[in-house]
């Protein structure tokens, strides 16, 4: 069996952030291979649930994973469960549908190991019905085109929460027997006709449980002696979460003010660093305009927003150590959601003009409780800045705790880049370390590594030409886990202008890799040079990057430990990529067959016909999987429709190229002389606002339409896809590309899915 622990959001970082399929329909700290940590402010349920996690059970039926198990918070009532799936003993009919639920049950006497006999006490919720609308061996585990099939569940997170039964008027309807409940089960029901089960198997089947203690005492209302329905179905309504999710109502209250305490408790400050100065702001708050950050972000400090005076704390005297608290009042704030933020920085040689430096790296703030959420220091726009999010109704008190570094502590954050007029970093192609621990943020074509002090960071050129690399490397004051597993820059760290401490360094010229050929750098973080200059760094990295053909052995990925996530372990089996077209008939005939043009590299075109039915006024996807020979990436797709009756193609509106393997989705309409419509790379495709980066913005507009079913002729493009239904697929694909795009900033490692829920 494997076991996933249940992932929450991180309340001091964005979203991750996620889930990993971070949560899918939530925000999102996101989705896959997490980068969620332990947070301090989780309540007992969150941090019980972690330990407990969430248990997959081995089935004949279906072959199932659980991807995350995170809150969601755009209700925080609901978490969500987010996994794939692939059916083993049966090819689905075509007509057929499925859901994934969570249930509250009695457990019975198992069947046939399978299916199963149980009491089913309270349907806590379930993911959004998915129809079998590709090619049904498309979901076959061992289906030729098999693709697994993301699903996400949206349940009630405690028994307090969900809702009491109703009845008529006059009868008082029984309660829930929640003190009954020893298990929540994770279950698949199906529908429609010939699913065919092996050994005539029916559904619903049981493929997991999530910790029973998660959930919470029983609510005062239940009654333990209440018989629970033997039927699968509770005979009174069932207490499933919408899966729409609703703004927030408009701000209720009063206007206030917000009473600051800005506390500095036993910290230290070390080596040169003798002063730390810093303003607290309010800023406006627009919940839900991107759930995977928790919102946005505007306006600080201007009016009606309040900003501080700038607060000086200054070493104490013959001591190294503060113990001070800053009072600050911000007056007169509006009713509604704001952003407190605070932003400061320490200096070395603070009394002297001329030696004088700020550095903001490693400095973390602690908001206590009273939050109603906090932003993480990544959130776009506002590198190295801490928010926390208050409804303002009335005056409030909120207390802020600075943690310094420890400046004898560094951390660094390895990267390379690619250089051709410019230089720019590549996505996923870093490591953060410091000289006890690292994490990877690398795929391919990088790898990275980190044992016994010596961090080790790989590119391999894939491509048909040769590549110019750089490295960079940022230093960050603090250790790993001070610094959140990662190494912001300081503010104007690239320049060191003014009095901001140079924190970023950059190789001067990027080295030719040619193709076949890898760049790999090994450094340990303990001899990175005392003198933090371009020349001395760059001097130390001289004989530390090698360019040649890749080692015979790749470089080991990060070794978990406690404390240190691990990239997930390179798969045996290389990745597939699919070209998927979703085609609106609009024409009178039948379409009965789609010509594929695939070209791969320098090699001929190659034309493969896809038989299909899609009826006049109707929408149809078909799936290909895209055959790349050996160490090929460019590849091109086009395609042709064919009309029943007709020999002659209707060409579709335009081709994809792309210089990476990826997949590829055609949205088209066509009738029997014209088609409209584009095909994208799954990249463009995420991108549904089109602004060129695939971020949280995207996905918010996903998640805002999810289970919106299109009319045939409806193009959307939340429904990243096009196979008429925005579900889980298409947040899947939001998530999978998040950072990704000409114009994004650079982050390592984006935001996989499921990250989201940090």
């Amino acid at each position: 069996m494997k076991v996933i622990s249940r992932i929450h959001h991180q309340k001091g970082e964005i979203a991750a952030t996620l889930t990993l399929i971070s949560m899918v329909l939530v925000t999102i700290g996101i989705v896959v291979g997490t980068r969620l940590a332990s947070n301090p402010k989780l309540s007992s349920r969150e941090t019980l649930a972690q330990a407990n996690g969430a248990t997959i059970f081995s089935n004949e039926h279906i072959d199932p994973t659980f991807k995350s198990w995170a809150g969601r918070s755009g209700n925080p009532k609901h978490d969500v469960l987010t996994g794939e799936l692939c059916f083993k003993s049966v090819t689905p009919p075509s007509n057929g549908k499925y859901t994934v639920e969570v249930w509250g049950l009695k457990k019975g006497t198992s069947a046939n190991g399978q299916s199963f006999e149980n009491q089913f006490i309270v349907k806590l919720g379930q993911s959004l019905e998915q129809r079998i609308d590709s090619p049904p061996n498309t979901y076959k585990c061992d289906g030729p085109n098999y693709r697994a099939r993301p699903f996400s569940a949206i349940f009630w997170n405690q028994f307090s929460h969900v809702p009491a039964p109703t009845g008529p008027a006059g009868v008082t309807p029984t309660p829930i027997p929640f003190r009954q409940i020893d298990e929540i089960a994770v279950v698949l029901r199906v529908s429609g006709q010939n699913w065919n089960f092996r050994g005539g198997a029916q559904s619903p089947f049981k493929f997991g449980t999530l910790s029973l203690e998660s959930f919470g005492e029983a609510p005062t209302q239940s009654n333990p002696t209440a018989t629970p329905s033997a039927s699968l179905t509770p005979a009174g309504p069932t207490a499933t979460p919408s899966a729409t999710m609703t703004p927030s109502p408009a701000p209720t209250g009063a206007p206030g003010d917000i009473s600051v305490k800005v506390k500095f408790d036993n910290q230290k400050f070390t080596g040169e660093f003798n002063a730390f100065d810093f303003v607290v702001e309010t800023c406006d708050y627009a919940e839900n305009a991107d759930p995977a950050k928790f919102g946005t972000i505007s306006n600080c400090g201007t009016a009606p927003n309040k900003k501080s005076n700038l607060e000086t704390v200054r070493k104490p005297g013959n001591t190294d150590t503060i113990n001070q608290e800053v009072p600050i009042t911000l007056s007169g704030l509006p009713t509604g959601k704001k952003a407190v933020h605070i932003l400061g920085g320490f200096y070395k040689n603070y009394d002297n003009p001329s030696t004088k430096k700020k550095d903001t790296t490693g400095v973390k703030y602690d908001f206590g409780t009273t939050c109603l959420k906090t932003l993480p220091t990544s959130t776009d726009g506002y590198q190295g800045q801490s928010f926390c999010v208050i409804d303002v109704n009335g005056n409030k008190e909120q207390i802020i705790s600075v943690k310094l570094p420890n400046t004898a502590d560094k951390t660094f954050k390895l990267a390379f880049g690619k250089e051709v007029s410019n230089k720019t970093l590549m996505q996923n192609c870093a490591i953060v370390s410091d000289k006890n621990k690292g994490k990877s943020y690398a795929s391919s074509p990088c790898e990275a590594s980190y044992a016994g002090n010596e961090v080790r960071l790989m590119y391999t050129n894939l491509s048909s030409d040769s590549a110019k690399i750089y490295w960079q490397i940022n230093r960050c004051h603090g250790d790993y886990d001070q610094n959140n597993q990662d190494c912001l820059e300081n503010f104007n760290g690239k320049t060191g202008t003014g009095v901001d401490n140079k924190s970023v360094f950059i190789e001067a010229t990027g080295v030719d890799v040619p193709t076949g050929n890898s760049r790999y750098c090994i450094f340990k973080p303990s001899e990175f040079p005392a003198t933090e200059t371009d020349e001395a760094v760059r001097a130390y990295f001289a004989n530390k990057c090698t360019v040649g053909v890749p080692p015979t052995a790749t470089l080991t990925p990060v070794p978990a430990n406690t404390s240190t996530p691990t990239p997930s372990p390179v798969p045996t089996e290389a990745p597939k990529y699919y070209a998927t077209f979703s085609i609106y008939n609009n024409g009178q005939k039948d379409i009965k067959k789609v010509n594929v043009k695939a070209c791969f590299g320098d090699s001929p075109c190659q034309v493969d016909p896809l038989n299909t039915t899609i009826s006049s006024k109707q929408r149809g996807s078909i799936d290909m999987e895209l055959k790349f020979p050996e160490g090929v990436n460019k590849f091109k797709i086009g395609c042709g429709v064919v009309f029943d009756g007709n020999t002659a193609e209707v060409p579709c509106p335009s081709e994809v190229e792309s210089e990476v393997r990826q997949n590829i989705i055609f949205r088209i309409s066509v009738d029997e002389n014209s088609s409209s419509g584009n095909g994208l790379t799954e990249i463009q495709a995420s991108d549904v606002n089109s602004d060129g980066c695939t971020n949280g913005s995207d996905f918010s507009e996903v998640v805002n339409q999810y289970a919106t079913e299109l009319e045939p002729a409806e193009q959307n493009r939340k429904d990243v896809n096009g196979d008429g239904v925005i579900n889980s697929i298409d947040i899947e694909y939001t998530l999978s590309n998040l950072n990704k795009g000409d114009k994004c900033q650079y982050k390592p490692g984006g935001l996989n899915l499921f990250n989201l829920f940090q």
